[in-house]
């Protein structure tokens, strides 16, 4: 369990816990639910050992399930953080595409990139959909980061920076 928390699967070297933290600090969200069922249910095995190979198997099987139910509510709450922050890049750069949208000249690369959404689509999917959302936004990173390596330095000037203001203007302004 600890490994797979520890794993570095998303963004800039983020692990899964990472990821996780908003849902674990609320005792109320599915992942911690999740994670005190499993915990209870190793306390209880721990506390009353299984005394014939039935009940043994139960224990396996009843631990397994739970161990099952806590992996999905974590890979949920991995892919809930990364579609938040999903969300929040789209809204920085919101600006700068309505800008590109009225440049007449901007490079080809930069109408790729105006192009491709990060819009979360699905909320279900668990690991798969938590690897998806990496993909996206590394994606949409990529685009980016040509269309400004791509733009002259006039129309660099003339742009809008993440979060609406020009390069000119000071953050007072």
């Amino acid at each position: 369990m600890n490994t797979l928390l520890a794993s570095s699967s998303g963004l800039n070297g983020l692990t899964i816990q990472d990821y996780i933290k908003p849902q674990q600090s609320d005792p109320t969200s599915p992942y911690s639910t999740a994670e005190q069922s499993l915990t209870d249910q190793a306390k209880q095995i721990l506390a009353s050992p299984p005394t014939s190979s039935a009940q043994a198997a139960a224990s396996r099987s009843s631990l397994a399930s739970a161990y099952r139910s806590w992996e999905k509510a974590m890979w949920e709450a991995a892919g809930d953080t990364l579609a938040g922050q999903i969300s929040q890049t789209e809204d920085s750069y919101r600006p700068v595409r309505r800008w590109l949208k009225d440049e007449r000249s901007k490079p080809a690369s930069c109408s790729e990139w105006m192009g491709y959404t990060l819009e979360p689509t699905r909320k279900a999917g668990g690991k798969e959909r938590f690897s998806r959302l990496v993909r996206r936004i590394e994606q949409y990173d990529s685009l980016r980061q040509r269309c400004a390596a791509d733009i002259t330095p006039q129309q660099a000037a003339r742009a809008p920076q993440p979060g609406g203001r020009t390069q000119g203007q000071r953050n007072d302004q």
